[in-house]
């Protein structure tokens, strides 16, 4: 629900600020939340958190999906490899999280999910940011100034 109603609120954040540092942004909130989810044993904050994280983790996936996009230009060997990918991740990783969860408990489970934010900051720090062209509030459709 939050994704619904602030996404053009963020989608405007990544036009002025630039769309990786907005991801990045919103990758290392769900990582620092995830832990969490393990010490509140009570159901309103857990659903809180919830709401919370999940929008984070959604913004992030928006953040990626539009750098791609940006840094792609339309080139649909580089969008298909995005999803590809994207197809993998969303696949394999629910079941690992699972194997670990099976093996290890709680914490091993939600240290996969730490790792694979891990790795998805990586790449948005290997990523090129995109130029931002948004105009500045005084001039429309002039270039933004950094």
């Amino acid at each position: 629900m939050l994704a619904v109603f602030l996404s053009i609120h963020v989608g405007a954040l990544m036009d002025r600020l630039g769309t990786r540092r907005v991801a990045l942004f919103f990758v290392w909130t769900a990582m620092a939340l995830a832990p969490v989810f393990l010490l509140l044993p009570w159901f309103w904050p857990l659903l809180l958190l919830q709401v919370v994280n999940g929008g984070a983790l959604q913004f992030a996936w928006s953040g990626s999906q539009t750098l791609i996009a940006q840094l792609a230009k339309g080139e649909a060997e580089y969008l298909g490899r995005f999803s590809f990918f994207a197809r993998i991740g969303t696949t394999v990783a629910p079941m690992i999280a699972g194997v670990a969860w099976d093996f290890g408990g709680a914490w091993p489970s939600y240290a996969f999910g730490f790792v694979w934010g891990a790795a998805l900051t990586l790449a948005l720090l290997r990523a090129p940011e995109a130029p931002i062209t948004v105009g500045d509030g005084r001039n429309p459709g002039r270039p933004a100034r950094p």
